[in-house]
């Protein structure tokens, strides 16, 4: 009887520990909705004042008073970003989050989008990358709204007096040209090391040349810190310091390219690197406008980083030759599937922006132009319209 007792209570005892490890177990088949709001650029749990409208994820009452998420353990799925509004003041519905479709990226902490962020205004915009020398600088900040130069202060294009004359007293935005997947071999700090940094080739990160039409440019690999810390910490550093409003990141596709590649190739930690090295650069630069160039598929547009949404760490997004020279389907897809998601940076929408090549910046080029910028327009993208990818050096106005 004894024995009949003892395996009856350890039984019971078997069944209370297995509740209670249930109770604390994460492999839940499936989570209630969670409500998820933006106020002020930070993203915040809505409290609806009903604890059984969503679950609590170990949240505390104070946690929840103040409404501010700071928790490890909401796993997300980049399928539940398909409609998601990143606005502020809007509600995001994380909804049917199973233990199958939970993935290795884990919102670890609340982010925070500097007020400072955002383009106001995004068309007219433009992009060339001459000195300023036989522009007309009033004409160019009177005409545009979104400027991007190349302010490498080794180049001398634009003296900082003139960088503020595009600003046209905060009318406009002047970004600069930054490459960050590949590195030239004209730039200072390609083989000689900058003081306290490696250069491009010190670094070690540099693979194959660019391509046969650029020779003197070679692909990086973005997974190197040496390379990351160099153009974060240095490179960027020299073009804040000028008084641009951001950065127009360049070649950036390399993280699209996989390890076979013949030109830049890129493994999967090189890829994550890519978007690790944005990171660093918006984490350096809270203030700053970052717009990324061409590399808009699914990996940056569903890309994590540090927890992070990639496309969060961005203002906006621009692609080459979407509708010029034949067009690119693929490319138009994948802005559309920007435009799509319908992202707010604090009050202004994220930019999506195409630059399209015509030859030349004439009369007998305005009409193809003026196509182009009306297909832009309908698809809901800013466009820019000029002569070549390997010109560009004064800015085209199609009066």
């Amino acid at each position: 009887m004894r024995t009949c007792i003892s395996l009856i209570l350890i039984f019971i005892l078997s069944l209370i520990a297995c509740a209670d490890n249930a109770s604390d177990s994460r492999d839940i088949l499936t989570l209630e909705p969670v409500d998820i709001e933006v106020d002020e650029g930070v993203i915040k749990l809505d409290d609806s004042g009903n604890d059984n409208s969503s679950p609590d994820f170990g949240i505390s009452d104070s946690e929840r008073e103040d409404n501010s998420i700071d928790v490890e353990d909401i796993y997300l799925n980049e399928t539940n970003y398909e409609d998601t509004m990143v606005e502020t003041g809007d509600v995001y519905d994380y909804t049917d989050i199973s233990t199958d479709a939970m993935t290795s990226d884990i919102l670890t902490d609340t982010y925070s989008i500097s007020p400072k962020r955002g383009i106001p205004v995004g068309f007219p915009w433009v992009s060339f990358y001459g000195s300023s020398k036989g522009v007309d600088i009033d004409k160019v900040a009177s005409y545009f709204r979104l400027i991007n130069i190349d302010a490498d202060p080794d180049l001398g294009n634009f003296t900082d007096s003139e960088i503020q004359r595009l600003k046209n007293n905060g009318k406009n935005r002047v970004i600069s040209y930054l490459n960050v997947g590949s590195c030239e071999k004209w730039r200072s700090y390609y083989s000689k090391d900058p003081p306290d940094f490696k250069s491009c080739v010190n670094s070690g990160a540099l693979t194959t040349v660019y391509s046969t039409e650029y020779p003197d440019e070679r692909w990086a690999n973005l997974s190197n810190q040496d390379y990351q810390s160099l153009i974060v910490n240095y490179v960027a550093k020299r073009l804040a310091d000028r008084g641009v409003d951001g950065f127009f990141l360049d070649n950036m596709e390399v993280v699209e390219h996989g390890p076979n590649a013949k030109y830049g190739p890129c493994d999967s930690k090189c890829s994550q690197g890519g978007l690790e090295l944005v990171y660093r650069l918006r984490e350096k630069f809270p203030d700053k406008l970052i717009v990324m160039q061409n590399a808009t598929s699914d990996i940056t547009l569903n890309g994590y980083t540090q927890g992070i949404w990639f496309p969060l760490l961005l203002d906006g997004v621009s692609h080459e030759e979407v509708y010029s020279n034949g067009g690119d389907s693929e490319a138009l897809s994948q802005m559309k599937k920007w435009r799509d998601k319908s992202i707010m940076i604090n009050d202004y929408p994220f930019w999506l922006g195409v630059e399209e090549y015509v030859g030349k910046c004439d009369s007998a080029h305005k009409s193809e132009a003026i196509s182009i910028y009306n297909k832009a327009k309908s698809d809901g993208f800013n466009a820019y319209v000029t002569d070549e990818s390997s010109i560009q050096q004064s800015p085209c106005f199609w009066e």
